[in-house]
């Protein structure tokens, strides 16, 4: 039986969300009470056939189980169909993939993990999607984070960790959000 784990949240995650956000600007979910066990996460990995980094299975165990984070729609209103604008118009939001007990299908990565690989055909475990954005961050079989090109087929290696590339991506959202704002007036 392997070790147990660190205690969760050893790597920051929470105080990501606190440096980076006016909460009351944003909708931001977990997926349920509790996590998983971190055997249910060993479970899913290797039945994947990956290794996961520490800090997600230890982002994956804690309260959260996933997260869901946006814009409200009041402060950046969602496109509509054949709406024009440029690109970072229309990234109000991202979510992390997660085994919450309340998880969505949508971020379930149980579930979504045998429909990336068939979609991207590749072989890897997506972590965290930017919504409205085709390209997916993902694990590879050796647990390292990658970054899904939709275009070009190309999964090239990010050279974060997934807790790096949580804040990078939220830290981002903020500054698209701030510059939404500006142009509403």
């Amino acid at each position: 039986m392997p070790p147990k784990r660190p205690v969760p949240g050893n790597n920051n995650y929470l105080p990501i969300l606190q440096r980076h956000l006016k909460r009351e600007q944003y909708e931001m979910y977990a997926c349920g009470d509790t996590g998983p066990s971190v055997e249910e996460v060993e479970a899913f990995a290797s039945e994947a056939g990956v290794r996961l980094p520490e800090d997600f299975i230890d982002f994956s165990v804690s309260q959260i189980g996933g997260l869901y984070l946006a814009v409200k729609e009041e402060l950046w209103p969602r496109g509509k169909v054949f709406d024009v604008g440029p690109f970072w118009s229309f990234l109000y939001g991202l979510y992390v993939y997660g085994f919450g007990r309340e998880i969505p299908e949508y971020m379930d990565i149980r579930v979504q993990t045998p429909i990336f690989r068939a979609e991207s055909g590749t072989n890897l475990v997506p972590c965290i999607t930017i919504i409205t954005d085709a390209n997916v961050y993902g694990f590879d079989p050796d647990g390292v984070l990658r970054r899904w090109d939709h275009e070009t087929g190309e999964c090239e290696p990010v050279s974060k960790t997934f807790v790096e590339a949580l804040e990078l991506e939220v830290a981002e959202l903020e500054a698209r959000k701030v510059k939404m704002l500006k142009e509403r007036g």
